[in-house]
């Protein structure tokens, strides 16, 4: 571990930042589509964010200025017209080097729509036009501001607009073959998402995607590196996580919601994954402010 990486949120009072799930309304329509958190932001020095383990991607627009990066194993510096997308699991440290104009997302690491992402290195691109994800993204915001009780109903076409030009936005170079075998097996992950609570198998796994068991262990293996229903426990863990952070459920709640028949069989599950406690979770996350 670089000695430089450490647990920061430093976040001066002229930086200015718009969030995108900003009611408990929009966070919930975002999660669904995979979006944990976004927004838009101009910011400044000493602007600074540190994590030693993140559970989501870090994906980062530079529309102007400059950041410098720290990983493990590299440090850049990014500057207007690039793209960083930084994996979940990976160390990072980022600081602004003078004025920063950034469009961010923090994606939830188990969602289908991301499987295409680098899942071990971070990767650098090119910035395209993002003006049209943009203009999305505000509208989002400005409907969310209103508050209405009929929001949802503007709010969820918008959230997978957003998802949708992000996932072409980032997941256009995967190779054919690989995308392929993603989109086959996400139609597994899109039923598991909107049941988390069944006893799922790999029968029923396979049976979801349209695909043999065979077919669906080699797919996911190509796509995720790892068995069907050990990315079926990280859904599970990741929504717990979610829930922890922004909801007030008892953990027994929560265990009935992912499909845990036990409050302990969610918590030894959550520890596995994260390795920390779903309690000591909650109350970490809930003394985080926002940011990027």
């Amino acid at each position: 571990m670089n000695p430089a990486i450490t647990n920061t949120i430093l976040i001066p009072n002229r930086c200015r930042e718009r969030f995108l799930a900003a009611s408990e309304t929009g966070a919930a329509i975002l999660n669904a589509c995979g979006i944990q958190s976004a927004g838009i932001s101009k910011l400044a020095p000493p602007y600074t964010i540190g994590r030693i383990h993140p559970d989501f991607h870090v994906v980062l627009f530079c529309e102007a200025g400059s950041a410098s990066f720290t990983t493990p194993e590299a440090e850049w510096k990014m500057v207007g017209g690039e793209t960083v997308v930084l994996p979940a699991g990976v160390p990072h440290l980022y600081r602004s080097s003078g004025h920063w104009n950034i469009v961010w997302f923090h994606l939830l690491a188990s969602h289908h729509a991301w499987s295409g992402l680098p899942d071990s290195a971070p990767a650098r691109r090119p910035l395209h036009d993002i003006g049209a994800l943009r203009a999305v993204m505000e509208l989002f915001m400005d409907e969310q501001s209103r508050r209405r009780g009929d929001a949802d109903r503007v709010l969820e076409p918008l959230a997978r607009a957003i998802a949708a030009m992000l996932e072409r936005e980032l997941c256009d170079e995967e190779p054919p073959e690989r995308r392929r075998s993603r989109r086959e097996i996400a139609r597994a992950w899109k039923a598991v998402q909107a049941d988390l609570g069944h006893a799922w198998t790999v029968e029923a796994l396979a049976s979801a995607a349209g695909l043999s068991v065979s077919q669906l262990h080699r797919k996911c293996l190509e796509v995720h590196g790892t068995s069907p229903m050990r990315w079926v426990r990280k859904m599970r863990v990741e929504q717990t996580g979610e829930l922890l952070s922004f909801t007030s459920l008892s953990l027994a709640e929560i265990a009935y919601r992912v499909g845990y028949e036990t409050p302990f069989a969610l918590s030894k599950a959550f520890r596995g994954e994260t390795g920390i406690a779903p309690g000591s979770y909650r109350k970490n996350r809930r003394q985080l402010p926002p940011e990027a």
